[in-house]
């Protein structure tokens, strides 16, 4: 069984800064917990691969539903 990890978040309700206002070291120490993360998954066998994603505001957010259409919403922003 394989899991798809991510991370999300809702600016509403955080106590971090975002990510164009971390200190170059805080990206750096960042990068460096997710290659030891990606590390210890490849050593377990567990890595299939990793990627980042683009910033936020080019996500969208695809939710599927029996007997219609995927609903694509133009940003994780807007309302549900």
């Amino acid at each position: 069984m394989k899991y798809m990890l991510l991370m999300q978040f809702s600016e509403k309700n955080v106590d971090f800064p975002k990510l164009d206002e971390w200190k170059p070291e805080e990206i750096q120490a960042h990068i460096q917990f997710m290659k030891q993360t990606n590390a210890g998954l490849a050593v377990a066998g567990g890595l299939v691969d990793a990627q980042g994603l683009a910033m936020p505001e080019t996500a969208r957010i695809v939710r599927s539903h029996s007997g219609g259409a995927p609903v694509v919403t133009e940003s994780p922003h807007q309302p549900w």
